[in-house]
């Protein structure tokens, strides 16, 4: 019997990226797709709370290029990546088995610690706490990206990773550079790097208030030593990393500090 997999992202359910994963995965699992019905980068883990999420049906046909092979549906929700995963999980599939969530294909990196906005990795958080396996994908570029390169790639980890029985409860941020699969020069195990990108900012000033547009456009890379994310797809490598919502330190120094602060701020009570 099929797997089943979840397919989500944060581009918008009409994205050219979520679909080309989609049709590289036909073949071999059930796939549902939920996603949202607009592009909501940048929303990160977050979900509508007090909000109705409306959610239909769509159909998947003209997005396909080929017959699929197993069961396809096809959702868009108006909200957050997050909500998407969610009511994916949750609502369409009634918490019955959902045996991966794939997030993605994103267009643009998620590398560094722009990780901790990206929409894309999000989603695939929201399946991780559920206790599902999850990976977040995205292709290293904005300007007319090679999606085939990523599909075809995370196609064969699904597959691995799913015949594996051994197989760990996972989170993986995968970051695919933006090149013809003949010249990928490998895959690496890497750790997230710095600031990847920086924002600008157009303001303008009218009736007494402010407005600001944010774009990320200023590559900085500063960080892109040899074992980051960044230095691997800056050199033509794939890279996988993995990742976890647990953002507390275990840095023996730090947790030293902390508690030196708590030691000397603390109420005398008597």
């Amino acid at each position: 019997m099929a797997k089943t997999l979840l397919i989500t992202n944060d581009d918008g359910i009409e994205a050219p990226g979520i679909w080309s994963l989609v049709n590289s995965l036909t073949p071999h699992f059930n796939i549902i797709v939920s996603a949202p019905s607009t592009d909501f980068s940048g929303a990160s883990s977050s979900v509508s709370i007090r909000k109705t999420v409306v959610t239909r049906q769509i159909d998947p046909s003209p997005y396909i290029t080929k017959e699929p092979k197993h069961k396809l549906t096809a959702y868009a929700s108006e909200g957050t990546p997050g909500d998407s995963c969610i009511i994916g999980i949750e609502c369409i599939q009634e918490n019955s088995e959902i045996d991966l969530v794939v997030s993605g294909i994103n267009k643009g990196a998620n590398v560094g610690s722009d990780t901790i906005v990206s929409g894309t990795v999000g989603a695939a958080i929201q399946g991780y706490v559920r206790n599902i396996p999850s990976i977040a994908v995205s292709i290293a570029s904005i300007e007319e990206p090679i999606f085939e390169t990523a599909a075809t790639f995370t196609s064969k980890v699904c597959r691995e990773f799913l015949s594996d029985p051994t197989a760990p409860h996972i989170l993986l941020n995968i970051n695919v550079p933006s090149l013809p699969i003949t010249d990928i020069l490998g895959t690496q195990i890497t750790r997230l790097g710095g600031r990847s990108w920086a924002e600008s900012i157009e303001t303008n000033h009218s009736d007494g208030e402010t407005s600001y547009y944010f774009t990320r456009d200023q590559k900085l890379f500063e960080n892109a030593h040899p074992g980051t994310d960044l230095f691997a797809i800056d050199n033509k490598y794939i890279s996988i990393t993995p990742i976890t919502p647990d953002l507390s330190l275990t840095s023996g120094a730090i947790i030293d500090f902390s508690q030196k602060l708590i030691d000397s701020s603390s109420i005398n009570r008597t």
